[in-house]
């Protein structure tokens, strides 16, 4: 008898903690402001192979032009900045890094309506394909950040 009392005390409390979770959790999280993303400049220092820049450039363009307009969302263009690269970080692999900048500039009246600076790291196995994986990371990065549709293969 002692023991279901203690196992029907515990479930309470368990059910009570996670539902104080729950309702505290739903002020915390705010939905993501969505952009209409139109075009993008990428831009990047003298040390950013080409292959970065252009393979950024490409994909990101590619994405833009798979996802589906959205009329309802503010009309922006990216400005992405790549700096700070660093190329075969690692010693036992070649790893790539670089401190990219994101800026998203209204359409309608040119002003800044959102900025992001993150890291980004790449690794790859081939030295050949080192700049390739840097840029894919990047584009890979700004298609979650405003929610770009990944093209297809076939493209």
């Amino acid at each position: 008898m002692c023991l279901r009392f203690c196992h029907a005390v515990i479930a309470l409390l368990l059910c009570a903690l996670l539902s104080s979770c729950s309702v505290a959790g739903v002020e915390l999280l705010t939905p993501r402001k969505v952009y209409d993303v139109r075009d993008l400049t990428v831009l990047a220092d003298v040390r950013v192979p080409q292959t970065v820049v252009v393979g950024t450039d490409s994909r990101i363009a590619a994405a833009i032009a798979a996802t589906a307009p959205r009329p309802e969302a503010p009309p922006v263009v990216l400005s992405v900045r790549i700096g700070s690269y660093r190329p075969d970080i690692s010693p036992l692999n070649h790893r790539s890094e670089a401190t990219v900048t994101v800026t998203a500039i209204s359409v309608i009246d040119g002003s800044p309506v959102a900025t992001a600076t993150f890291p980004v790291t790449s690794e790859t196995e081939t030295p050949d394909f080192e700049a390739e994986a840097l840029a894919e990371a990047v584009a890979a990065r700004i298609r979650l950040l405003f929610a770009l549709s990944m093209p297809s293969a076939r493209q």
